[in-house]
């Protein structure tokens, strides 16, 4: 008698490589040109998917680099904190600034005051008749120099 081979069998290992294999077979063909065309309703909407997932993926980008350059001019801290040096000098040419007009204030002050003082001593070491201070050029002849 000749003995026939006997059929492989099939473990579950097998039984689902061949699975795989079959389902990749049918996809490769859906794939290739043996499809019927997609109809004009289907090809709009995935048109209108596509565009909306490319511009998500450019406001993601457009996003990222906000954030890259936010971290770059909070001197890279963590949540955007910055230290407290960098706060303090944010308001350092404000200080500056308030001192300076301060100064210039002061300085015009001392200024005018001299000016008063020079004339009230002009005034009282001068030797005029009551008329004299009545006159509307005394205020030019005490700033003229004294030969």
């Amino acid at each position: 008698m000749i003995k026939q081979p006997s059929k492989p069998r099939i473990t579950c290992a097998d039984g689902a490589a061949h699975a795989e294999q079959a389902f990749g077979q049918r996809v490769i063909a859906g794939l290739g040109g043996g499809s019927p065309a997609l109809n004009a309703h289907i090809e709009r909407r995935l048109s209108a998917a596509r565009w909306q997932a490319v511009e998500a993926a450019k406001r993601v980008r457009r996003l990222r680099a906000l954030d890259a350059r936010s971290a770059i001019i909070t001197y890279g801290s963590a949540a955007g904190l910055t230290p407290w040096w960098a706060r303090l000098a944010a308001f350092m040419p404000v200080v500056a600034l308030t001192l300076g007009l301060i100064c210039i204030d002061q300085f015009n002050l001392t200024q005018r005051i001299e000016a008063a003082a020079e004339v009230d001593a002009a005034l009282l070491s001068d030797d005029l008749p009551p008329s004299a201070y009545a006159d509307p050029g005394f205020a030019e002849f005490l700033k003229s120099p004294r030969p």
